[in-house]
């Protein structure tokens, strides 16, 4: 979705730079496929900052989710150990 916006948004940039005035058509031209291109490629660094922002905020959600789940397992690790009195592996 993000991604298809800004896809959509640097075409619109691209073709407004194409569709403006010409001077001298050679150079003219070059300096429209530049402007096209750094508007492509701000977009572009747009989506891919945001795309790597999602990515690390989904990382850290899921460490804390693991923590979470961790901690709760190591409380009830302690809780079964001192309802038991002494912790057993069983027979070896």
């Amino acid at each position: 979705m993000v991604l298809a916006e800004a896809q959509s948004r640097a075409r619109e940039a691209a073709l407004a730079t194409l569709n403006a005035p010409a001077v001298a058509p050679q150079m003219e031209a070059d300096r429209s496929a530049l402007k096209a291109e750094l508007a492509y490629l701000r977009t572009f660094g747009e989506v891919y900052r945001t795309h790597l922002r999602a990515y690390t905020e989904g990382m850290l959600r899921s460490i804390a989710e693991w923590e979470r789940s961790e901690a709760g397992a190591i409380e009830q690790a302690s809780a079964d150990a001192e309802a038991g009195g002494s912790f057993s592996l069983g027979h070896l």
